[in-house]
């Protein structure tokens, strides 16, 4: 039980560590603007644009990792309300 606590927890961490990533990267890539749009195939924008993707893939993982905690959870009957926005 106390590992599926200790599991969402530092998921819920790294969540919002790679929120402030992705909106750091996104915010880049939008405050290139249109030279972005030009210049889509430069090596800077293309390593942006793969920054920007395996930061969605890697949150999305940590997402599934802590509704695998959550099942785990509810399984032995814990709810925890910092989790309920999930």
């Amino acid at each position: 039980m106390r590992r599926w606590q200790d599991q969402l927890e530092r998921a819920q961490v790294l969540e919002a560590h790679l929120v402030d990533q992705l909106m750091a990267a996104r915010q880049e890539l939008y405050s290139i603007g249109y030279l972005a749009l030009q210049e889509a195939d430069s090596p800077p924008v293309q390593a942006l644009e793969e920054r920007i993707s395996r930061l969605e893939r890697r949150l999305n993982e940590v997402h599934w990792h802590q509704f695998e905690a959550l099942q785990r959870l509810n399984e032995y009957g814990l709810d925890d309300d910092s989790s309920q926005g999930l």
